[in-house]
């Protein structure tokens, strides 16, 4: 009797231990890491008017989208209406709807999926009178 119950939980050890490498072996940890993403290049702003500039950047490897935002604010602790992480699908876009003689400045970030790359640097720019 007592080698069938050794048996018997011997089988029942044996089942709970292929239940955990199984689920072990379906976790995430095998997945592949994204790659990570470079950090976006501005360059200087063109077209500039009264109330709205164009702004582009580099293209990132592997980048589906690229986040954009403008301030009045060195900080950016404050955005423009509008362009808060505005996510844009190319490497540049027109920003409109802004005063006259006012210094902007703007920053990208680039992104797949979830992935972000680091917040470019800074770039300012003032609309004319």
């Amino acid at each position: 009797m007592k080698n069938v119950l050794n048996k018997h939980y011997l089988n029942q050890i044996f089942v709970v231990l292929a239940i955990f490498t199984i689920l072990g072996a379906c976790s995430n940890d095998d997945e592949p890491k994204p790659a990570a993403l470079s950090t976006p290049a501005l360059n200087n702003a063109s077209g500039i008017t009264k109330n709205s500039f164009k702004i582009s950047w580099g293209k990132v490897t592997n980048a589906d989208k690229y986040y954009l935002d403008v301030s009045e604010k060195k900080d950016f602790s404050t955005t423009v209406s509008g362009f808060k992480a505005k996510a844009i699908t190319g490497t540049s876009t027109t920003v409109s709807g802004l005063k006259a003689n006012t210094k902007y400045y703007v920053r990208v970030v680039a992104g797949k999926g979830t992935a972000r790359s680091k917040t470019s640097s800074a770039k300012e720019v003032t609309t004319i009178k």
